[in-house]
C-alpha cells in the first residue's frame, strides 16, 4: 500500500515538473486534472461501504431482518416467551425471474426452542392473477403456559405445558381484478403432541387440571384442516404501513383424524385503518380482530388449539397466552410519530376478551392495557419492536422482531 502512495506521489511530482509554465487557462486546469487523478491513483483502495472496518450497517440490518437474498441470520419468528432466537435463513425471492419463491431456516433458543420452517411459492402465475404456495413447519416448545379456561381464570393457577406441532399445508390464491382483492382456498395436515411442561417456575399443567376441565389434557390427535380465505389490501406499505385498509378472513374444518371427540370450524377476521397526518410523520392506527371455534355435539376443542389472548401482538399489558376460551375478539387503537426516519414511537390501548357463548361477542367487561412502544425500522419494514404494556395484572416489556399487527 506505501509503496502504491509513493509511486503515485512521484508521479505527480514528475506531472509538476515537467509541465511547462501555463501561457493559458486551459493549460493549468489539464496540469491539476491530471495531478488529481495521479493522486487518487495512488490513495488506498477502500470500498466505500461506511461503518467500521468496511462493513455496511445497512446491509448488515438487512441481513438481521431478512432483507437480504441468499444465506443470512434469521432473528426471532418463534412463539413469545420463548427467549432471544437465532438460526440460519436462506431466501431466493428471485428464481425464475421472480416466479418462484425459496425460504428455509431454523432457529432456536436458549430455552429450548426451536422451529423448522420451509416453503415454496409461485406468485406470480397466469399473468399475476393466480398464485400458490407449499410450506412445512415443526415446532417445538417446551414451556408454554396455561392458566385455566375463560375469563376468569387466575395468575395464580399459571402452570407450564410441553408442545410439539408439525404443519404441512398448500394454498392457492386467485386475484379476480390484479389488483388488492385476493380470494382461495388452503388445506393441510396438523399434528400435536403435548407433554409435562419443563418451566421450573412453575407446576405442570395435569398437575393443576383436570382432564374434565381442560379438554386435550389427556388426549392428542392430529387434524386434516382446509377451507377458504379473502384477503384485500389496500396499505401503501403492507410492513410498514401510513396509510389505507387491511382486511382478512378465514374459514377452515378442523377433522379430528383420531375420532378422540375434537373435531370444530373455525373463524378468523381481522380488519386494520390507517388514517395519516402532518405528512405522514404522523399516524392513527386501528386493529380488530376475532376468532371463533364451533364443536359439534360431543366434540370439544382441544385447549392447545384455543384462541387465547395476552402477549406481544393484543392484549399487551398481560402474560403470554394468559386467557384461552372458544371464542376470542381484541381491539387495538395506535397513535404512531416519527422520531426520526429509523425510529418510531407509539402510544396505544389494547381492549379483547374470550368468551364460550356467541351472544357475548362484544367488548364489554373487557380487560385493557395501555403502553408506549418504540420501533426500529429499516427500507420500509419495522425490524425490530419494543412495547411495553401494562394492566390490572403489572408491566410486561416485549420484543418482537416484526410489526405490531
Amino acid at each position: 500500500m506505501y509503496r502504491r502512495a509513493a509511486c503515485g506521489l512521484t508521479l505527480a511530482l514528475t506531472l509538476s515538473a515537467q509541465t511547462p509554465e501555463p501561457d493559458s487557462r486551459l493549460a493549468s486546469l489539464e496540469r491539476e486534472r491530471a495531478m488529481r487523478n495521479a493522486a487518487m491513483a495512488a490513495a488506498p483502495s477502500v470500498e466505500k461501504k461506511g461503518g467500521i472496518a468496511g462493513i455496511n450497517p445497512r446491509a448488515f440490518i438487512d441481513v438481521l431482518s431478512g432483507g437480504s437474498t441468499g444465506l443470512s441470520v434469521k432473528v426471532g419468528g418463534l412463539v413469545t416467551g420463548s427467549g432471544f432466537g437465532l438460526g440460519p435463513e436462506y431466501h431466493r425471492p428471485d428464481l425464475a425471474n421472480g416466479n418462484v419463491d425459496l425460504r428455509a431456516y431454523a432457529v432456536g433458543s436458549v430455552r429450548s426452542y426451536y422451529l423448522l420452517h420451509t416453503s415454496l411459492a409461485f406468485p406470480n402465475l397466469g399473468s399475476n392473477r393466480f398464485s400458490a404456495a407449499i410450506e412445512a413447519e415443526r415446532l417445538h416448545a417446551p414451556r408454554m403456559h396455561y392458566f385455566g379456561q375463560g375469563w376468569d381464570s387466575r395468575e395464580s393457577d399459571r402452570s407450564a405445558y410441553h408442545l410439539e406441532r408439525t404443519t404441512f399445508d398448500a394454498r392457492a390464491g386467485w386475484r379476480p381484478t390484479r389488483q388488492s382483492l385476493r380470494i382461495g382456498l388452503t388445506g393441510g395436515l396438523a399434528l400435536y403432541n403435548t407433554g409435562p411442561g419443563r418451566d421450573p417456575r412453575f407446576p405442570s399443567v395435569e398437575q393443576t387440571f383436570q382432564p374434565a376441565a381442560t379438554p386435550g389434557l389427556d388426549r392428542q390427535t392430529s387434524f386434516f384442516r382446509a377451507g377458504p380465505f379473502a384477503e384485500i389490501d389496500l396499505r401503501d406499505l403492507p410492513e410498514d404501513p401510513h396509510k389505507g385498509t387491511h382486511a382478512f378472513a378465514q374459514f377452515r374444518v378442523f377433522h379430528d383424524r383420531n375420532h378422540a371427540g375434537y373435531s370444530f370450524r373455525r373463524f378468523e377476521g381481522s380488519a386494520e385503518h390507517y388514517i395519516p397526518f402532518f405528512n405522514r410523520k404522523r399516524v392513527i392506527a386501528f386493529r380488530a380482530a376475532t376468532d371463533l371455534t364451533f364443536a359439534a355435539d360431543g366434540q370439544r376443542v382441544p385447549f392447545y388449539a384455543q384462541p387465547t389472548l395476552g402477549g406481544s401482538d393484543d392484549l399487551r399489558g398481560f402474560h403470554r397466552f394468559r386467557f384461552h376460551g372458544n371464542h376470542a375478539i381484541v381491539t387495538t387503537a395506535e397513535y404512531r410519530w416519527e422520531v426520526f426516519p429509523a425510529l418510531d414511537m407509539a402510544l396505544y390501548g389494547d381492549a379483547g376478551k374470550v368468551f364460550d357463548q356467541l351472544r357475548e361477542f362484544d367488548l364489554r367487561h373487557s380487560a385493557t392495557s395501555f403502553g408506549l412502544g418504540f420501533r426500529i425500522k429499516n427500507r420500509g419494514r419495522v425490524v425490530v419492536r419494543l412495547d411495553t404494556g401494562y394492566s390490572r395484572e403489572g408491566l410486561q416489556v416485549w420484543v418482537k422482531f416484526r410489526n405490531a399487527f
